[in-house]
């Protein structure tokens, strides 16, 4: 937890949302999870004969994320959600102790809706694609239309397939637990149950990123 106040709910948010509990399970694949044929990835192309780019269901700009444990501003960490590339899609995110301090090093993540049907509201957020992804899940609203809050959901390492507990046995100051998760079909698995838990934090969308020079 106290990686969390440092950084994001376990998102930097490569580590920083992704750990946000007490637990501070931190999800992650050796590799991307490949995305079913039944969920949905954003941004997504939102292209006419006159136009085209990307279009987002979550709010860009800059989020506050306040972890449940701690009501406290100072306890709170930011992050910027933009369209990386109106071609190629994907976002940029990068995170921050104050709103102030956003605009540095951005993540690739990409925003994935784990299940089909209308009324689920899980998300899980892929930061990093090289050298495996972390993911951090979400629940939002649900409501049609532009997501601007949701809640980080606390998971745990589940005794599935493709799920393992990793982490070096010999002493060392740096904690390196984390539970990889090697199948898309186990991480909605994870969410579903973390549903069942009072959330690890958080996120409301604040205001627009500033326009860039």
């Amino acid at each position: 937890m106290q990686a969390l106040k440092a950084a994001v709910v376990a998102l930097s948010l490569t580590t920083s949302v992704a750990s946000a509990s007490a637990e501070d399970v931190l999800i992650r694949s050796d590799l991307p999870l490949p995305i079913g044929s039944d969920q949905k990835e954003y941004p997504i192309p939102c292209n006419t004969d006159k136009s085209f780019g990307m279009c987002s269901r979550f709010a860009l700009g800059d989020w506050k994320t306040q972890p449940a444990e701690c009501g406290d501003p100072d306890c709170a960490f930011w992050t910027r959600l933009e369209i990386a590339s109106v071609i190629d899609g994907g976002y940029a995110y990068g995170t921050a102790n104050t709103q102030a301090a956003l605009g540095g090093n951005f993540e690739p993540v990409a925003i994935i809706k784990l299940e089909p049907d209308r009324s689920s509201t899980l998300f899980a957020i892929q930061v990093g694609y090289r050298g495996g992804s972390t993911y951090i899940l979400l629940s939002t609203p649900p409501r049609d239309g532009l997501i601007k809050n949701a809640t980080v959901l606390e998971p745990r390492c589940m005794a599935l397939p493709h799920v393992e507990s990793r982490q070096r046995h010999e002493p060392l100051f740096l904690r390196t637990d984390y539970c990889a998760v090697n199948s898309m079909k186990a991480l909605v698995a994870i969410a579903r149950d973390a549903m069942n838990r009072a959330p690890a934090a958080t996120m409301t969308w604040v205001a627009d990123a500033p326009e860039k020079p």
